[in-house]
């Protein structure tokens, strides 16, 4: 979620934009509504979600802005949630025009509400932005105030975060802090009693639920304790080969949940595919390049779709591991027999034998609650697996292991500030436990955040040098960093390590073809399909390979092989359509892109392809729709404001297109063909010295005027010399 929400009237739009795109260019993260939200069943929600996550609400204030009911909305729940307000005062508040936004409230269902509004704003620091002239003064102001005191409000936000979590799980003990996260709470309400914004009364119920929970799981945990003593056990220290093996088994179950919890995130590779052609308008429409990205390495498991077969496959996996581990048990309970028949008689209970297996009894037990809670929610029961994993903790409660197994399967649930929390306590129980290390790197990479994760992996690697999958994993964040050179290091070292290791090559041969060497990715991908040939993701990627070569054929006949080994892959249906576009298969690439946005509805760049193809063959109006739902998925997406403009343009709706194209220049400023373009429109609507200013920035940043275009040009600036003479 972003840092800073903007709340604004849409009358005020245009210094949104402008303030929005300033705070862009400044690396500020900003989440703004250009799109009317539809007031259905949860109209506020995804506002609400917003405010709550960001950790400044900035509110451009004018007439308009007071007067709106959803404005209204948005400043009382940030003040309900004590977030910190900063009003921009883009129309002073006096006089008449004060009297007029309260006489508009008069009658309201919000009336009580537009009135503590105001009187709370009234309160606060303004900085005055009503002077244009005064912008970037003001401007330079704000980014100051943004910055005070920025670790308290992120702690703020998160806290707050875990808490309403907390609160909407109807106060789910799994949600409450634990350990030294409870200490660190602790000193940031303290701390945070005479800062702004002051800790809201929901995060005092939190902090302090999670430390009465806490003492009582420490007062559970001591019971444990003592009949461990009285056991003699000593955790992970066994010197019986066999329970250390048994152990070592039960942890790989992890990586099975890791597998599950990755799902389609373990498979996204896509093409880079420059789409360009021309119009009856002579238009030229652009397909923005699509990064590739890399598998994660799910252990020894080639990615799995996460669907319901692929997870009850891997439970079964797990299962079968378990009976491993009581098989192991079963037969060190059986030496042990032999061992006590040769020794002085003691007491059975205090041998050192008995003693190891008590302890990998434990164990089998912990495993066996893991195991459980997979097969449950296989079966649909997602809070039983959530009780489960919770009752984890208090069974097991300094077992480093149970925390892992809950994190586990907390991940497998979605629930990964929970699994994250888990995580963290087995690394306080146990600061060597290269596993969870490894596993919590997996969870920051799939939430995106990849230097945690390589934070995470290069641990797990130094306690365990010997991990090819955290190499594989590192360099996939590496990638993702864009630190490609760095990434083929760690999958050649996963290579070293494990010669068999298929995934290994595949990420390799992606690190490679977003290098353009395409050649030797080919090598490495027929490599990894070789290992296994059941690997979807290697055709895919080799298909990429062969699609940047221009091997389009080729390339079709490897997504369709991806496709056949995993039908829900909408990657592969996605880089297929762009294959048959070069060929100009268009009903069949329609076909594909479409597929994969039924697969993957929140594909910005299949809508957007799709309304290239419905724009080659001229259905204007279904590329309007398809870029209409593009530009909804990532407001950002300049390129789909470019194509937009030329469809409304294909229509003659010039001005819809001269506004897509102001705001493809607003958000890509260098970007000559948004002003190639803007030229156009503006010649065609007959507003010609505004055509010529463009095409002159359009050629200033491309180099040069395609042909019919500098024609157009020369004709024009000859008309008006001609005309200039004439009045003359």
């Amino acid at each position: 979620m972003a840092e800073i929400f903007i709340s604004y009237s849409r009358k005020d739009g245009e210094f949104a934009r402008r303030l929005s795109s300033e705070l862009h260019k400044h690396r500020r993260d900003v989440w703004i509504d250009w799109d009317d939200i539809p007031r259905g069943t949860d109209w506020l929600k995804e506002i609400y979600a917003s405010i709550e996550a960001a950790d400044t609400l900035v509110l451009i204030v004018s007439q308009h802005s007071l007067v709106s009911e959803i404005c209204n909305y948005e400043i009382a729940h940030a003040r309900r949630l004590n977030k910190r307000i900063i009003p921009l005062i883009r129309q002073p508040i006096e006089g008449d025009v004060e009297k007029i936004v309260k006489g508009t409230w008069v009658g309201e269902s919000w009336e009580q509400t537009a009135s503590e509004n105001w009187e709370a704003i009234q309160h606060i620091n303004w900085l005055n932005f009503h002077d244009d002239a005064a912008f970037q003064s003001e401007f330079g102001v704000l980014l100051k105030t943004i910055d005070e005191d920025l670790p308290h409000r992120k702690a703020h936000t998160r806290y707050l975060m875990r808490a309403l979590d907390w609160e909407r799980a109807a106060r789910n003990p799994s949600f409450l802090l634990i350990g030294d996260e409870i200490t660190a709470a602790e000193a940031w309400l303290k701390a945070g009693s005479g800062k702004q914004p002051p800790p809201d009364p929901l995060h005092r119920e939190y902090i302090g639920a999670s430390r009465r929970a806490d003492d009582e799981r420490q007062a559970q945990a001591a019971a444990v304790e003592q009949r461990i003593a009285q056991l003699g056990r000593r955790t992970r220290q066994f010197s019986l080969a066999a329970l250390a093996l048994a152990v070592m088994v039960a942890l790989a179950i992890i990586a099975v949940v890791v597998a599950v919890a990755q799902g389609n995130e373990a498979r996204k590779q896509v093409t880079a595919a420059e789409l360009e052609l021309a119009t009856a308008t002579r238009v030229q429409l652009r397909a923005a390049t699509a990064e590739q990205e890399l598998v994660f390495a799910n252990a020894t498991l080639a990615p799995i779709p996460a669907t319901l077969s692929a997870a009850d496959l891997q439970i079964n996996v797990g299962q079968t591991q378990i009976a491993q581990v009581n098989t192991l048990i079963a037969t060190a309970q059986t030496q042990s027999a032999v061992i006590s028949a040769s020794l002085t008689p003691v007491p059975p209970t205090l041998t050192a034998v008995a003693l190891q297996i008590e302890a990998a009894n434990l164990q089998r037990d912990l495993w066996v609650t893991v195991s459980q809670a997979l097969v449950v929610l296989s079966d649909g029961a997602r809070d039983e697996a959530l009780q489960i994993a919770s009752n984890l903790a208090f069974t097991y409660a300094n077992e480093p292991n149970a925390y892992l197994g809950s994190g586990a399967i907390y991940a497998a649930l979605g629930e990964f500030d929970a699994a994250l929390t888990s995580y963290t306590r087995a690394l306080d129980l146990d600061p060597q436990f290269a596993l969870a290390y490894y596993n919590r790197g997996v969870l920051y990479g799939n939430l995106g955040e990849d230097m945690l994760a390589i934070e995470d992996y290069t641990r797990a690697i130094e306690l365990d040098p010997d991990d090819s999958q955290a190499y594989v994993n590192r360099g996939t964040s590496l990638i993702a960093l864009g630190e490609h050179e760095q990434a083929i290091e760690d999958f050649s070292r996963a290579i070293e390590l494990d010669p068999q290791f298929a995934n290994a090559y595949n990420n390799r041969g992606n690190a490679l073809n977003s290098l353009g060497e395409y050649e030797q990715a080919l090598v490495d991908l027929n490599r990894a399909i070789e290992l296994d040939p059941q690997l979807a993701s290697a055709y895919n990627n080799r298909g990429n390979a062969l699609n940047n070569l221009s091997k389009h054929e080729q390339a079709i006949e490897d997504f369709s092989r991806a496709i056949e080994l995993d039908p829900q892959f909408a990657l592969a249906h996605y880089n297929r359509g762009t294959a048959r576009y070069s060929l100009g298969e268009y009903g069949q690439a329609i076909e594909d892109f479409s597929r994969a946005i039924e697969l993957d509805p929140q594909s910005a760049l299949a809508y957007y392809n799709r309304a290239v193809l419905y724009g080659t063959l001229r259905e204007y109006e279904l590329a309007i729709d398809d870029s209409n739902r593009a530009i909804e998925l990532d407001p950002q997406y300049s390129d789909a404001y470019i194509n937009r403009s030329v469809f409304y343009a294909a229509i003659g709706e010039y001005e819809l297109a001269i506004d897509d194209s102001n705001r493809a220049i607003e958000l890509s400023p260098d970007d000559g063909i948004a002003y190639l373009n803007r030229g156009r429109w503006y010649y065609l609507s007959g507003n010609y010295p505004q055509a010529l200013d463009n095409w002159q920035t359009a050629e200033a940043l491309l180099g040069q005027l395609p042909p019919q275009d500098q024609e157009i040009r020369q004709q024009l600036e000859q008309q008006l010399t001609e005309a200039t003479e004439t009045a003359k």
